[in-house]
């Protein structure tokens, strides 16, 4: 069987409007702040040129997020994604791998 995850570490914020979606795991870190609208997801549609994306499945790698983390309003972070510790994602960003 498969396993997804959320891991939250403690004094974390996440703000209206937020978004996690796992398919593996999602790891945020302790003293993080996500404003509002963040979107934050493990998976993709795969997509292939005259195909378009229904029924080719997702890739999926795990996201990590590090401790003292400030999210800015409506940022996307997109699988495989790993956030260093003590760093700011600014708002409207798309973050991804």
């Amino acid at each position: 069987s498969h396993t997804s995850e959320i891991v939250v570490g403690d004094d974390v914020n996440i703000n209206l409007g937020c978004v996690l979606v796992a398919v593996e795991r999602i790891a945020i870190g302790r003293n993080t702040s996500i404003a509002e609208y963040v979107s934050i997801r493990d998976q993709s549609h795969k997509f292939q040129p005259g195909v378009g994306v229904r029924g080719l499945g997702f890739d999926v790698a795990p996201v990590e997020i590090g401790e003292n983390v400030w999210i800015g309003r409506g940022a996307f972070i997109g699988q495989g994604t790993v956030i260093g510790a003590n760093s700011i994602v600014g708002a409207n960003s798309v973050v991804h791998g």
